[in-house]
């Protein structure tokens, strides 16, 4: 007996637990369309606006931009004089050394020309403090070379921060439509089956008396359950919409805010077909690609350039002492002087980066051909959503009087109670399509901006 008490009180937890977060779901459910009276509801461009800022996507391309920037910026100064600090000491018996140390020092004197003190010295301290500049002359195209490759990969950088704002609000839009055409949904779902249920218990009352058909009465029990699986499903749905929105919106749960209708225009029309394909180099993954194919092309010459000669100007100053903080002598110089460093990988060096200039090229190509398709299919969509609508719309109109005249003809006893059913199924059914094919329009009309690189983002980029 206490096995089965703890096993009953085990269950009745487990169901409690269920019917509380049922009860919360059905509450947020229930709140959706109209949630709480007064609240201000969430406009589709607040949403995108968040959805924009909120991206990591975006932050990741522009700090990428940013460091190709400094990168630049960095290589540009290397044009500027290089000032070097040195601080030198040694010791040392070294005749030649010894016998220099003591000229710079300023302390060679004639006892230093004997044969004894120029081959056997005794040991010597040297300190050298010295300061040199260095203004690079030619560097064989090393620097203009980084520099081109650093502003490349920061435009392609900012090119796909643009791009993925882009898809973002693409994205958003959709989640936000879907979320709205879940409400919707709902409504006229909640509607259905609250008149599925007036029926079905009005047909029951007369099927008691025998004023009723039993295939009727099946018939409506089964529209009931039928509705009743319908609007479940619908309820998943808006779940899953409203999460996925949360989650763009980076709020960490779904969004129960009562969502504002936007206009089911889509905003500004996209360009002409022919426009869209012309002008591809509007969208920006097609920019960053280009641009790295520029910045490829720049590593090739900045390759090619170990494979040259440096040449510089040299300015350098040095003070020379015995001790630390002694007097001594200084000295100067001014030259100009020549560098080539042969490494047996350079050519190597610029074998690879040949093969990357190939491989951008191939990218660019690539990009372009997906352009070109994602634009035809996203054109070819939106006619395609437009006729959709433009029949949806008459067969609502269609569907809304040939219920009207059976509900007539229902009164006068002259259609059947499935007929009436039946009618109501066929108009609820084409409502909810023409809602979506509303919504569909709307994105396919973004889809198509989106595609030829015209969809409009807030301004939350640099």
């Amino acid at each position: 007996p206490g096995g089965t008490l703890n096993i009953i009180n085990q269950l009745a937890t487990k169901d409690l637990a269920s019917i509380a977060r049922r009860l919360t779901l059905a509450l947020a459910l229930a709140l959706i369309p109209g949630l709480a009276p007064g609240a201000e509801a969430l406009t589709l461009d607040e949403a995108i606006s968040r959805a924009v800022s909120h991206s990591n996507q975006i932050g990741m391309a522009e700090a990428g931009a940013e460091a190709a920037r400094a990168e630049a910026s960095g290589a540009s100064r290397s044009r500027l004089p290089r000032l070097g600090l040195d601080l030198r000491f040694h010791r040392t018996d070294d005749p030649v050394m010894v016998f220099g140390d003591l000229l710079r020092q300023g302390n060679f004197t004639a006892d230093n020309f004997e044969l004894s003190s120029l081959n056997t010295p005794a040991p010597v301290s040297h300190f050298e403090a010295g300061v040199t500049l260095q203004q690079p002359l030619w560097t064989g195209g090393n620097i203009t070379s980084r520099i081109r490759a650093g502003e490349a990969s920061a435009e392609a950088a900012m090119a796909r921060a643009g791009r993925s704002a882009q898809e973002i609000a693409y994205r958003t839009e959709q989640s936000y439509r879907r979320a709205l055409l879940a409400d919707e949904r709902l409504v006229l779902l909640r509607r259905s089956l609250a008149l599925a249920q007036t029926q079905s218990a009005r047909v029951e009352s007369l099927w008691a008396v025998g004023l009723a058909l039993q295939s009727d009465r099946q018939a409506l029990t089964a529209h009931v359950q039928e509705t009743a699986a319908t609007l479940s499903a619908a309820e998943a749905e808006s779940v899953e919409s409203r999460s996925l929105l949360g989650w763009l919106l980076g709020v960490g749960e779904p969004v129960w805010e009562a969502l504002h209708v936007p206009s089911n225009d889509g905003g500004p029309p996209p360009p002409s077909l022919d426009e869209a394909l012309h002008n591809l180099e509007s969208r920006g993954d097609l920019r960053a690609t280009q641009q790295d194919e520029l910045a490829a092309e720049a590593g090739k010459k900045l390759a090619k350039s170990e494979l040259l000669p440096n040449l510089d100007a040299v300015a350098r100053a040095a003070h020379h002492t015995s001790e630390f903080f002694g007097e001594g002598q200084a000295f100067w110089f001014l030259g100009v002087q020549a560098t080539w460093a042969f490494e047996w990988g350079s050519s190597s060096r610029v074998n690879a980066a040949e093969s990357r200039i190939r491989q951008a090229s191939l990218q660019v190509d690539e990009a372009r051909e997906m352009a070109r398709h994602e634009v035809r299919v996203a054109y070819t969509r939106q006619e395609s959503a437009t006729r959709r609508l433009a029949a949806l719309e008459a067969a609502v109109t269609a569907s809304e009087t040939a219920y009207r005249l059976i509900q007539e003809r229902h009164v006068e006893g002259l259609a059947t109670t499935l007929e009436l059913t039946e009618s109501q199924n066929t108009l609820i059914r084409v409502r909810l399509e023409l809602a979506s094919a509303r919504h569909d329009l709307a994105l396919a009309r973004k889809a198509a901006q989106l595609a030829s690189g015209t969809l409009e983002t807030p301004e939350v980029l640099p």
